[in-house]
C-alpha cells in the first residue's frame, strides 16, 4: 500500500498521510461480478451449467440498453464468468433480486468502513437497494453503479479465498 502525504490547504504544512488503497474510491468494474456470482451460488439460484441467453449483445432493461463488448448467444453460468458477460451477469442479478444483492454487497463490506483503522478511509458508494431501478440492479451486478476502495475489493476476495463471509 502506498502512502501519499498531502499539503494541508490552510497552512501549507503537511496533512494526513493518505493511502490510495484506502482513501480513493473507484468504479468496481468487472472484478465486482464475483459478488453477484457468489450470492447466486450461495442462494442455490444457479449451477455452473445453467444456461443464460445473452441477447446477442443488446439487452433492453426498461428504457436502457445494456451492451456487450462481444455479443454472445447462450452462455453457461461458468462461461458468463469466463467471458465476463455483462448481460449474462445482469440476468444472474435478476435471479438474485435487488434486496439480496444489496445484502451481499453489505456482507462483503461495501458501502461501509473496513476493519482497518486508517485516517480518512473512504467507505465507497452503495445506494440502498430501494433506490435502484431495474438498470441499477443490473449495473451493480456487473460492477457499475457502485464505487469501492481497493482495500474493500481485496477484503472481498480474501473472504472468498477463505471459504466465505
Amino acid at each position: 500500500m502506498s502512502l501519499i502525504t498531502t499539503l494541508a490547504p490552510r497552512t501549507g504544512g503537511e496533512g494526513q498521510p493518505q493511502a490510495s488503497a484506502v482513501n480513493r474510491i473507484t468504479g468496481a468494474g468487472l472484478d465486482f461480478k464475483i459478488v453477484a456470482a457468489t450470492a447466486a451460488l450461495d442462494q442455490n439460484l444457479v449451477r455452473p451449467t445453467d444456461m443464460f441467453y445473452c441477447e446477442n449483445g443488446h439487452y433492453r432493461i426498461g428504457d436502457h440498453i445494456l451492451g456487450e463488448a462481444h455479443p454472445y448467444g447462450s452462455l453457461s453460468f461458468e462461461d458468463i464468468l469466463v467471458h465476463s458477460s455483462n448481460i449474462g451477469m445482469a440476468k444472474v442479478g435478476e435471479r438474485i433480486g435487488a434486496r439480496e444483492l444489496y445484502r451481499y454487497c453489505v456482507r462483503y463490506g461495501f458501502g461501509n468502513p473496513s476493519c482497518v483503522e486508517f485516517p480518512g478511509e473512504a467507505t465507497g458508494k452503495l445506494r440502498p437497494y430501494d433506490q435502484w431501478r431495474d438498470i441499477g440492479r443490473a449495473n451493480v451486478s456487473i460492477g457499475q453503479g457502485i464505487a469501492v476502495t481497493m482495500l474493500q475489493m481485496a477484503l472481498a476476495y480474501s473472504a472468498i479465498a477463505n471459504e466465505g463471509l
